[in-house]
């Protein structure tokens, strides 16, 4: 990935050289000009110059925040994926059959908690973490307030880590998440556009399958 990052790089400044090289000898080549047929031909290559330097600087925009892009993904998604490759061998059951289980987790959870469902999600939580999401939304009932999630996304899941049965999991989603208040329908917390997330789950084996036992946010677990 480094070595993708530095090819793109070098792509980028080798692109910028000879783009800054044409602007100024166009200008250069309009000011030096002697005769008329000179001059004409001169003016013409010096205006079609200036009329390609607003694309190739939206060309050269765009690819340097694609490699900011690219830089941070590697950031946020390389050591989960570096990890993967070194445990994919390790995983206590079939990765196909596992995957499977957690992308069905992910959904049935996101619907059963706006829909505040606690029966849906039981067959996804272990007991301990069943247990916490029913005083939370015990919770978030008695304050009127209702956590709506929409145009559910699922990006990725790279399997990250292995401690004896337990398997935890890189979860990349996108969706539109936002709090109301279910009597006045104002808006608490949140958004109406949708966004980005990477969490950390931890899946446990229960009753023939793996279910979801603890979740981390970005910034609270290392691979």
């Amino acid at each position: 990935m480094k070595k993708i990052v530095l090819i793109l790089w070098v792509c980028l400044c080798l692109w910028l050289t000879p783009l800054h090289a044409f602007a100024r000898a166009g200008g250069g080549g309009s000011s030096g000009s002697g005769g008329g047929g000179s001059s004409s031909h001169s003016t013409r290559h010096s205006s079609s110059a200036r009329r390609m330097h607003p694309a190739a600087s939206t060309i050269i925009t765009i690819s340097a925040f694609s490699l900011i892009a690219l830089s941070k993904r590697y950031r946020e998604i390389g050591p989960a994926l570096k990890k993967h490759r070194q445990i994919k061998n390790q995983l206590p059951v079939d990765s196909h059959q596992l995957d499977d289980q957690v992308k069905e987790a992910y959904f049935a959870l996101q619907n059963g908690w706006t829909q505040q469902n606690l029966e849906a999600m039981r067959p996804y939580l272990s007991p301990s973490l069943y247990t916490q999401w029913e005083g939370k939304l015990s919770w978030m009932k008695m304050r009127h307030e209702k956590n709506v999630l929409l145009d559910i996304e699922l990006k990725h899941t790279i399997s990250c880590r292995v401690e004896q049965d337990a398997v935890y999991y890189l979860i990349e989603g996108k969706m539109i998440d936002y709090t109301l208040n279910d009597t006045s329908q104002e808006l608490i917390e949140g958004s109406y556009k949708p966004s980005r997330f990477i969490e950390y789950w931890k899946m446990v084996p229960q009753d023939g399958r793996y279910v979801l036992d603890e979740i981390w946010q970005q910034d609270e677990f290392r691979p």
